[in-house]
């Protein structure tokens, strides 16, 4: 399935008046790596995770309509991790429903220069990934265990699909069109994310009109290795957001 409904709440009628969280991964594009922060965020909000195709290449306007099918008809909040935050914006804009915008690790521009374009086709899954897992993604953060289904989740995507994804990472800017998001904006940031920065960080909060920032000492798998201070800062985004919502 793509998409599946989360959550461990034991009694719903207690956060019935919070919208859905949707959850859109990163470049893996599974969610698998996700499971530890569904589990924790999914013990106050109800999580919609959307996983995309690993069959066929994709580009981010086929991917924001992909999500859009399959986006709850009720009030809800998207977040994008990190290649996903292109997507993410496009629907926090054009979609009534959405009443938040939650981008982490991630960028609205082109997090690297377009000269590079020729290189995404040497990067392959199978190459010996383990530090790059360890000491880019991870900043030396995660688990042997952590490390190791983050490997073997790239690993599991076809390279032609992670190398399409790369170049089109590449030429990506919603720097417009983050100016035009009216929902109020939460953005998560490693300070040790040494593959996105902090600085793509800072210029979503310097573009976004209502947008809160928050650098916490992680790496760039921020959801994966900090979930429960994360989820803690999600949740209260989620609460004042409703909040926000039904005082128009």
């Amino acid at each position: 399935m793509d998409s599946h409904f989360y959550s461990e709440i034991s009694d719903l009628s207690t956060v019935r008046q919070l919208p859905f969280l949707v959850v859109l991964p990163g470049m893996d594009g599974t969610c698998k790596l996700l499971d530890n922060f569904h589990s924790e965020i999914g013990k106050t909000c109800r999580v919609l995770p959307i996983s995309y195709p690993t069959d066929r290449v994709m580009d981010y306007a086929e991917l924001t309509a992909y999500v859009t099918a399959r986006l709850p008809q009720t009030p809800f909040i998207i977040l994008g991790e990190s290649f996903s935050g292109p997507i993410a914006i496009d629907i926090a804009v054009s979609q009534a429903n959405c009443q938040g915008l939650v981008l982490v690790s991630t960028f609205a521009k082109a997090p690297a220069p377009r000269f590079l374009l020729p290189f995404t086709r040497l990067f392959h899954p199978k190459l010996p990934l383990k530090y790059f897992t360890s000491l880019v993604l991870m900043s030396g953060q995660g688990s042997v265990a952590e490390q190791n289904a983050l490997q073997q989740t790239i690993a599991s995507v076809p390279a032609r699909i992670l190398q399409k994804r790369l170049r089109f990472v590449l030429k990506v800017n919603k720097i417009n069109m983050l100016r035009r998001v009216k929902v109020p904006v939460l953005c998560l940031a490693g300070r040790f994310d040494r593959l996105v920065g902090l600085r793509h960080a800072r210029r979503i909060a310097a573009n976004a009109p209502h947008c809160t920032l928050h650098e916490m000492a992680a790496p760039h798998m921020l959801l994966e290795t900090h979930a429960a201070e994360a989820s803690a800062l999600i949740h209260k985004f989620a609460v004042s957001c409703a909040t926000a919502s039904s005082n128009l």
